[in-house]
């Protein structure tokens, strides 16, 4: 098979095996097609990740461990024949287009769950491309699944009893059943933390910041100095305010590749410590350790900087000081102020419009490397007026980051 592949997995994990199992398996010729990519990802990640090994072969990985700029040069190399398969996950799936001949199902789950029909029927159909193939070619591991009526439910429709209060909270009083306003007010009634702060956490369970309320005023001079500090946090107070975050609003075993509010801590404050992805990976790097357990280790620094740097820390760290600010000014005590280490930390430390970068395929670390020929000033429009007129030539860049910021320059 010498066509243009795509092998969908269920999971990153599914993924770098399959991988992996191509490039080991003695079959392919490297090439010279991505040279200056694999430089630039050995160098500013690790030469034993898998994803630069895997280029050397003609093979892209694609999944949501993965940073978004390199993801859509993994697309973009695939769809110019620069790389014969691309194994991916359901972040390739819905509404991105490649050049596929052929899509393999390697499996037929999306993480843990087996996919409907409908699943099924969107990964067949990035085969055969239109205007690029005449037909396309799926090749199943498994049975596909049973064809079955399309059922849509609306929860806030419906308001079941399996609806989720915190939307509930969001919902106009008028559009809610007698059952739904008895849950509402019922919350509203709480005693102890106002309806006003809920609302404004609306990504967490109401009863769950109730819950860390309470703790909070339980014994409030007590928590006071821990919980008062403004910009950035001790470690003893970022601790705390982890496991905080972890008791009341994870309750879960593992999360995005942590395991408690200690080890969060610890993560978070290695980043804020080192400052970039290539120190952070080089600091949890054990050289003697086999390629597949530096592989792991390095993707799950980036799923921890993606998931909990870039989004849920920030989310919770600012539920958090809702609260707190609530509590202690009921009682005239001087309160916390999180927004600058949250936004520091969301924005890895840099200016946030170099992360909205990366969404239109320049990585930060180029991002950085020319911050000083760029006036962000807070707009990203002017930004990228900017870099469309890039010398990029003149640049003190690498070939590869020539090369994705031309694509930038020739998107926007």
């Amino acid at each position: 098979m010498t066509e243009p592949t795509l092998i969908y997995c269920k999971s990153p994990k599914s993924a770098n095996k399959v991988a992996k199992l191509l490039f080991d398996s003695g079959k392919f010729k490297t090439n010279q097609n991505n040279e200056s990519a694999i430089e630039w990802l050995e160098e500013e990640y690790h030469p034993l990740w898998f994803l630069p090994k895997a280029l050397k072969y003609g093979i892209g990985i694609h999944h949501g461990k993965i940073p978004r700029a390199i993801s859509q040069f993994a697309v973009k190399a695939f769809n110019e024949d620069k790389l014969q398969f691309l194994v991916c996950t359901s972040t390739l799936i819905e509404g991105v287009n490649t050049r596929a001949k052929n899509v393999i199902i390697f499996d037929n789950k999306v993480a843990n769950e087996k996919f409907d029909f409908f699943t099924f029927n969107n990964i067949c159909g990035r085969s055969g491309r239109m205007f690029q193939h005449f037909i396309g070619r799926v090749f199943l591991f498994h049975e596909p699944p049973m064809e079955e009526l399309p059922l849509v439910d609306f929860p806030l429709f419906s308001q079941t009893d399996e609806v989720p209060e915190k939307l509930l909270m969001q919902m106009d009083t008028d559009d809610l059943t007698q059952k739904s306003k008895d849950r509402v007010k019922a919350l509203s009634n709480n005693g102890i933390l106002s309806i006003k702060t809920i609302k404004a956490n609306s990504n967490i369970e109401p009863q769950s910041q109730i819950d860390l309320a309470g703790f909070i005023k339980s014994n409030p001079k007590v928590y006071h100095y821990i919980l008062k500090w403004n910009r950035f946090p001790t470690y003893e107070q970022l601790k705390f305010a982890c496991e905080l975050i972890w008791r009341f609003f994870i309750q879960n075993g593992r999360v995005g590749g942590i395991n408690s509010g200690s080890q969060l801590a610890f993560k978070i404050n290695n980043l804020r410590t080192v400052g970039n992805i290539k120190d952070l990976i080089a600091n949890e790097i054990n050289e003697d350790d086999d390629p597949e357990k530096i592989n792991e280790t390095i993707e799950n620094i980036l799923e921890f900087v993606r998931f909990w740097a870039q989004y849920n820390f920030p989310k919770y760290i600012m539920a958090l000081n809702r609260i707190q600010k609530e509590l202690y000014e009921e009682i005239n005590f001087q309160t916390g102020d999180y927004s600058y280490s949250s936004s520091q930390i969301e924005c890895l430390f840099t200016d946030p419009l170099f992360v909205a970068l990366d969404e239109y395929g320049i990585p930060i670390q180029t991002s950085n490397k020319i911050k000083d020929k760029l006036d962000t000033n807070g707009n990203l429009d002017y930004l990228l007026e900017q870099i469309k007129v890039l010398p990029i030539e003149s640049l003190n860049v690498s070939p590869f980051e020539m090369e994705l910021l031309r694509d930038t320059q020739n998107q926007v």
